[in-house]
C-alpha cells in the first residue's frame, strides 16, 4: 500500500508542503494507513493463517515497526521522536499481532508516476516539480496546471494570461510573481524552491509508519561531489533506510 496526490492535499488545504501544520497531517495519514494495514493482516490471518516467515518474527512477539523504528533512532541519535496522533491503540495492537499477521511487509510509498497522471493528481509524496508545465508525448503537447494553485489565484482575482506566463517562464514557479502575497507563494513552492534536508527529515519520521520503504526522490540544482556527499550522509544519518530513488538535476531545457 503506498500513497499519492499528498501535495495536491496540503495545496486544497492552503498549507506549505513544509510547515508544522503539513508535518502533522502526514505523519497522521501514514499512522492511519500503517494501523489499518496491520489490523487487517491480522484479521486475513486469523481466516488464512499467518506468512510462513511469522513464527519468530518481531511481530510474534508483539513487537510493531514504529518499535523497531524508535529503537533505531534511540541508537543513531537521530534527534527524530517518533510522532503519534493518539488515535489508536497501539498497546492493543501489539497483542493483536502475536497472533498471527498475513503479510510480512505492508507499505512502501512507492513512485506513482503513471497512475497519477492517470489521476491527475500529484505523484507520490512528493512537492511540485512546477506549477505549471508543457508535457509532450505521441499525441501531442497540452498544458499541466497545478488546479489548486488556480482555483486559489482565482478565488484572489490574480489569475490572468500575464501571471499564467510569467510563471510558466520562470519554469513552473511563482516566487517572482511578487503581486501574489507571500503566504500564498509559500504554499506553491515547487520541490527545487524547498530545502532537501527539510524532505529527508520527513521522509525519516514518516518512516515510522513504512515498514518496506520510501521512493524519495532528491532534486539538487548543484549536483557536485560535496553537495552529493552532504545528501546522502545526512540521510544515512537520519536512518532513512533508501537514500533516494532517483538524483534529479534541472533539465536543460525549460519545458
Amino acid at each position: 500500500i503506498g500513497i499519492q496526490a499528498l501535495a495536491d492535499t496540503f495545496a486544497m488545504l492552503r498549507i506549505p508542503f513544509v510547515s508544522a501544520e503539513a508535518e502533522k497531517l502526514d505523519l497522521e495519514i501514514a499512522e492511519t494507513i500503517y494501523h489499518a494495514a496491520v489490523t487487517e493482516s491480522a484479521a486475513l490471518a486469523q481466516l488464512y493463517g499467518s506468512h510462513v516467515g511469522f513464527e519468530g518474527s518481531p511481530a510474534s512477539h508483539g513487537i510493531l515497526h514504529i518499535d523497531m523504528w524508535e529503537n533505531t533512532h534511540a541508537n543513531i541519535q537521530s534527534g527524530l521522536k517518533l510522532h503519534t496522533s493518539g488515535r489508536y491503540d497501539w498497546d492493543a495492537v501489539r497483542e493483536l499481532v502475536k497472533h498471527g499477521l498475513r503479510n510480512a511487509q505492508l507499505l512502501a510509498f512507492m513512485p506513482t508516476v503513471s497512475t497519477s497522471q492517470v489521476m491527475g493528481s500529484n505523484e507520490s509524496f512528493e512537492p511540485f516539480d512546477a506549477n505549471i508545465y508543457t508535457k509532450a508525448t505521441r499525441a501531442g503537447k497540452f498544458t499541466v496546471l497545478n488546479t489548486a494553485m488556480v482555483s486559489h489565484l482565482m478565488e484572489l482575482g490574480l489569475w490572468n494570461e500575464s501571471i499564467c506566463r510569467r510563471i510558466m517562464n520562470d519554469g513552473g514557479s511563482m516566487s517572482s510573481v511578487t503581486e501574489i502575497p507571500a503566504d500564498v507563494r509559500e504554499i506553491y513552492k515547487t520541490v527545487w524552491e524547498i530545502k532537501q534536508s527539510d524532505l529527508i527529515r520527513r521522509s525519516a519520521l514518516r518512516c515510522a509508519y513504512v515498514d518496506q520503504s520510501q521512493s524519495l526522490n532528491i532534486r539538487l540544482a548543484n549536483n557536485s561531489n560535496a553537495h552529493l556527499r552532504a545528501v546522502f550522509i545526512a540521510g544515512w544519518k537520519m536512518g532513512l533506510k533508501t537514500g533516494s530513488y532517483y538524483l534529479r538535476t534541472r533539465p536543460a531545457v525549460e519545458p
